[in-house]
C-alpha cells in the first residue's frame, strides 16, 4: 500500500510545533504497519497561504500592503528566518515530504502514484482555509484522488461560524466523496452527522497513535540543567508567564519558555528558536506545564507531567475541554477561573484512558486501511 496525508503542517502563517508533529506522528505510525509501503506527506499550499510568505514577515505584510507592518516587522525578520530554517531542518531530517509543492490548481491536474489518501488532523475543515471557504483538496476531492480509497482522521471543523447555504452544499458533497470519515472532537462529529448519513467516529489526535518512547528519536537532551516550569502559549502569554513566575518561586523552581509569537521571542530568557525536538524535551522534563496549546497538552499526557491549562480564544476552549474532560482531568482547567494548585495527576488512570482510546482509534483506522485497494 502506498499512503499520502495531507495537513495543515509546512505552510502556515506561524511554524507550529503541533502541525509537524501531528503529520510526524501519523507518517510514523504508518511507516510501522507492514502492508504500509510508503506513507508520504504531500507538500501543499493551501488557497489561503498561496503567494505568502511567512519566512519573510517583510516581505510578506508588504505584499499584503500592510506597510507599517513590513516596517515593524524589521525587528523580528532575523528571528522567523531563523525558526523557519529550524523547521525546515526537521522536515528534511525527520518527514518523507514529496519533492514537489502543490497548490489546489496543481493538484486539479497531478497524477499522483498512491492508493490511499488520508486527510489528517488540525483544524483543516475550518471554512476559512478556501480563502472564505471550504479546502477542497483537505476533503480529498481534487480529480487527482478519485481513483485512491480516501479517508478523513482526526480532522477538526475548528469551532468555526455557523456555514452559508452554499458552503452546507459544498460539505455534503465533499463528505460524500469519503470512504471513511473520523474527527478529533465530540462536537466536530455532531456537526458533521448534520451533512451526512455515513457514520462519522471520534478518534484521538495522530499524536496519541504513538506510545511515548516513540518519540524518543526525535526529542532533544534536557533543555535545562536545573528543576523547571515550562511555558509555552499561543495567545496571551503574559498572564501565563506571571502565573507560571509565581509558582516557579513558590516551589523554588526556574521557568523556560518557548514562545509562538515572534515578538515574545524578544523578551529576556524566551526562545522562539527552539526546535521541535527542543519544544518536545521541554514539555518531558518539566516539572510543570503552563499552556493555552492543545498540542502542548497532548504532549503533557503522553509524558506524564503536570500541566495548567488557560484561556486562549474562546472559539477553541472546545477541544481542549473534550480533551481534558476525555482523560478526566478537567481540573486543570482555567479557562474561567482564578488559577488554583491541584494535586499531582493520577497518570496510572490516565494512561489507562489513553491505552483505551489509543486501541480504538488504531482500530478504526487500521479497519480503514484494509479496505484500500491493495491492503
Amino acid at each position: 500500500m502506498r499512503v499520502c496525508t495531507i495537513s495543515l503542517n509546512l505552510h502556515t502563517t506561524d511554524f507550529n510545533y503541533g502541525g509537524l508533529l501531528h503529520s510526524w506522528a501519523m507518517q510514523e505510525y504508518l511507516g510501522s504497519l507492514p502492508f504500509a509501503e510508503e506513507a508520504v506527506i504531500l507538500d501543499y499550499v493551501n488557497t489561503k497561504m498561496e503567494g505568502r510568505c511567512p519566512e519573510d514577515p517583510v516581505k510578506d505584510r508588504w505584499q499584503q500592503h500592510h506597510y507599517l507592518q513590513a516596517a515593524g516587522s524589521m525587528r523580528i525578520k532575523p528571528l522567523v528566518r531563523k525558526r523557519n530554517e529550524i523547521f525546515q531542518d526537521f522536515i528534511s531530517s525527520h518527514m518523507n515530504v514529496t519533492s514537489e509543492c502543490y497548490t489546489q490548481a496543481a493538484l486539479d491536474k497531478a497524477e499522483l502514484p498512491y492508493d490511499t489518501a488520508i486527510c489528517e488532523s488540525d483544524v483543516i475543515w475550518h471554512p476559512s482555509y478556501g480563502g472564505h471557504t471550504f479546502d477542497k483538496s483537505y476533503f480529498l476531492a481534487n480529480p487527482c484522488f478519485s481513483s485512491m480509497r480516501r479517508i478523513a482522521y482526526s480532522p477538526s471543523a475548528g469551532g468555526g461560524r455557523a456555514l452559508e447555504e452554499k458552503e452546507e452544499a459544498e460539505l455534503r458533497a465533499y463528505l460524500e466523496n469519503l470512504d471513511y470519515i473520523s474527527c478529533r472532537e465530540e462536537s466536530g462529529r455532531e456537526m458533521l452527522m448534520r451533512y451526512t448519513e455515513k457514520p462519522v467516529e471520534v478518534v484521538l489526535d495522530p499524536v496519541f497513535l504513538l506510545e511515548p518512547e516513540s518519540y524518543k528519536s526525535i526529542t532533544a537532551p534536557p533543555v535545562m540543567d536545573k528543576p523547571y516550569v515550562f511555558v509555552f502559549a499561543i495567545t496571551h502569554a503574559e498572564d501565563i508567564r506571571k502565573t507560571a513566575r509565581s509558582y516557579a518561586e513558590r516551589h523554588g523552581l526556574q521557568v523556560y519558555e518557548i514562545a509562538m509569537n515572534p515578538w515574545d521571542g524578544l523578551l529576556p530568557g524566551v526562545n522562539y528558536t527552539a526546535s521541535p525536538e527542543e519544544f518536545l524535551s521541554a514539555i518531558k522534563n518539566a516539572s510543570a506545564v503552563f499552556t493555552n496549546s492543545f498540542h502542548a497538552i497532548c504532549f503533557s499526557m503522553l509524558f506524564s507531567r503536570e500541566f495548567y491549562v488557560f484561556p486562549r480564544n474562546p472559539k477553541v476552549h472546545y477541544k481542549i475541554a473534550e480533551l481534558c474532560g476525555k482523560t478526566g482531568l478537567e481540573d486543570r482547567l482555567f479557562l474561567e477561573r482564578p488559577f488554583e494548585e491541584r494535586e499531582p495527576v493520577d497518570y496510572n488512570a490516565v494512561q489507562k484512558i489513553i491505552g483505551r482510546e489509543r486501541k480504538k482509534s488504531q482500530d478504526w483506522l487500521m479497519n480503514a486501511l484494509k479496505a484500500a485497494p491493495d491492503a
